[in-house]
């Protein structure tokens, strides 16, 4: 029994590591963006309200979206 609380304790508190890992990563990476502040925002917003699942839309739209234009460009 107490083992299994551990383990559930362990999971919760990897997954919230990794999810402020990201919601730090994700908002460094908006504020450097050289988007308009309120696209910034809304970003920042989804990131932090969604949590994990916000970060990681954000890199599935936004990291993906800014990879293909850069190879585009060359």
């Amino acid at each position: 029994m107490l083992a299994g609380m551990f383990a559930n304790v362990l999971i919760l508190f990897f997954l919230g590591l990794v999810w402020f890992v990201g919601l730090i990563w994700a908002l460094v990476d908006i504020a450097r963006q050289k988007k308009d502040t309120g696209y910034k925002i809304i970003w920042a917003l989804i990131c932090v309200f969604f949590g994990l699942v916000g970060v990681l839309v954000y890199y599935l739209v936004e990291v993906r979206r800014r990879r293909k234009r850069e190879e585009e460009e060359v």
